[in-house]
């Protein structure tokens, strides 16, 4: 037999030999590592429902005006981004209403408006409208409530990311329903009429009854590059084709910048036609946030922004979920600080119950060693043993986590969400919240299957506890090591007498 194997052998038959110890330690080694294993599921968990009631913009500043109006253009505000090192990032959301020449929206022929003058007419003097569509240019879908609100899923393809908007890339992301309504695919085009972002309805109308969309071909082409399905709709709701969900598109704000300072764009905006552009298509986002890495740095850089000179002052204003407002946050920071307890407390308890043992069987260890056995391999044996301990206590706590998690993260999840909506308020409605119907299609979709259940919470849980339990294991070893190297094979054999 080998070295270590007769180090393995002997670790696992002085398991059995002592085994109220052996028991001992294993429960012990499980209490730990199982209460780690909860502590992080549950800060998991608090940061989940935090992140989906707050979304990522959490810890940010709305970038306004001193009345709170979107006034910085989304060029400008990259600019500062880049020259702020605070500024780690910026996130802007621009709505537009638009047609694309190949496509129509869903409902078409649902929604109908009374004819313009010069309309071909009909018999019941109805016609369907042109900008079908709502265009919602983002820096990335992630920072959409209907995306981290768990409303939307990308089914296709992918969503609009901060890469695609850095690389300008001319990617779309439709609806499913609208990708049925007009037969697309992945990587199939859609030819938006860019100056129909800029005009109403009435005005685009003129504009095709008089050919100038067919004169001046001022147009951007889309490559579909994912499809999205809605768990909601608002079609009893919607009174004109855009505000229906299923027609909203989204596009990186890169391409709507391109298209703001398109020739076409600039020509109609500065010429005298009567059709002339009414807006200034300089793109001015709905919503422009900031990502500092400090917040509390935010009014030194507004201070700073307003020093440049711009022709309104410029206000930062703080979109955060404080320990205050948040109670996710704060239970998020609770089981953080009792979870390092836990663990450290855990530590020095395993640490000192091996070092008692050891002490308890140091003459064991000096006849071993003085019958010719090497230190090495002593010490390896009873790492060994304790090693063994260690892991099967940290295989039955990861299938006891694997049994709570199942049951308890949607009620938990459901409690903490509706938790959060009632902080909103200061009255007893807030009990409505607390113990109300609660709906949250994405949640309850990972947290009804086993298999999404274990890659959301549980992997990455195994992975800490495996991280802890591997320090727990150096440090043993080390102490073990450094006991049995201490160890006087003649003296501690025999005792002091």
């Amino acid at each position: 037999m080998t070295e270590g194997g007769g180090a393995l052998y002997y670790a696992i038959r002085n398991i059995g030999r002592q085994k109220a110890k052996s028991l001992l330690v294993l429960l012990m080694a499980f209490a730990v590592l199982f209460l780690s294993q909860f502590g992080f599921f549950m800060r998991c968990i608090s940061e989940h429902v935090r992140e989906r009631f707050w979304g990522p913009l959490d810890g940010s500043v709305h970038v306004t005006d001193d009345d709170l109006e979107a006034y910085l253009t989304y060029d400008a505000a990259v600019t500062l981004a880049n020259d702020a090192e605070v500024i780690t990032r910026l996130s802007a959301v621009k709505t537009y209403t638009g047609f694309f020449r190949n496509a129509v929206y869903v409902g078409y022929g649902s929604y109908q408006r009374p004819q313009y003058a010069g309309e071909t007419p009909t018999a019941d003097r109805k016609s369907n409208y042109l900008t079908g569509v709502c265009v919602k240019a983002v820096t990335s879908m992630e920072i959409l409530e209907e995306t981290y609100g768990g409303v939307l899923a990308v089914v296709q393809g992918s969503a609009i990311t901060d890469e695609d908007t850095d690389l300008r890339k001319n990617k779309i992301v439709v609806s499913e329903k609208f990708a049925e309504a007009n037969n697309l695919r992945i990587g199939d085009s859609l030819v938006l009429d860019t100056l129909s972002l800029y005009q109403t309805e009435a005005e685009a109308v003129r504009f095709g009854m008089t050919d100038l969309y067919d004169k001046n071909k001022f147009t951007y082409a889309y490559t579909v590059g994912g499809i999205y399905r809605l768990h909601t709709d608002n079609a009893a709701a919607a009174s004109v084709p855009w505000e229906l969900y299923d027609n909203i598109v989204y596009v990186p704000m890169t391409t709507a910048e391109n298209i703001s300072v398109s020739e076409g764009v600039r020509t109609m905006f500065e010429s005298e036609d009567v059709f002339a552009l009414r807006t200034n298509p300089v793109l001015v986002p709905d919503a422009l946030y900031f990502h500092l890495s400090d917040i509390g740095c935010a009014q030194a850089l507004a201070e700073e922004m307003n020093g440049i000179g711009f022709s309104e002052r410029i206000r930062l204003t703080p979109y955060v979920s404080d320990l205050s407002s948040s109670p996710s946050a704060r239970l998020s920071e609770v089981v953080s600080g009792t979870l390092v307890g836990v663990i450290a407390a855990g530590f020095a308890v395993l640490l000192l119950t091996a070092l008692l043992n050891m002490r308890a069987r140091r003459r064991e260890f000096a006849a071993l060693i003085a019958m010719g056995k090497k230190r090495e391999s002593v010490a390896l044996s009873y790492a060994l043993e304790l090693g063994l301990l260690i892991v099967s206590a940290f295989l039955l706590s990861a299938v006891a986590m694997t049994v709570i998690a199942y049951l308890c993260a949607a009620p938990l999840s459901r409690y903490l969400y509706a938790a959060e909506e009632a902080a909103l308020f200061h009255t007893e409605s807030a009990d409505h919240y607390l113990f109300g119907d609660w709906s949250d299609p994405l949640a309850v979709q990972v947290q009804a299957s086993i298999p999404a259940l274990f890659r959301e919470y549980m992997m990455p849980n195994i992975v800490f506890t495996g991280a802890v339990t591997a320090v727990l294991m150096l440090l043993l070893c080390g102490m073990i090591s450094v006991y049995v190297k201490n160890v006087h094979p003649m003296y501690d054999a025999g005792g002091k007498e």
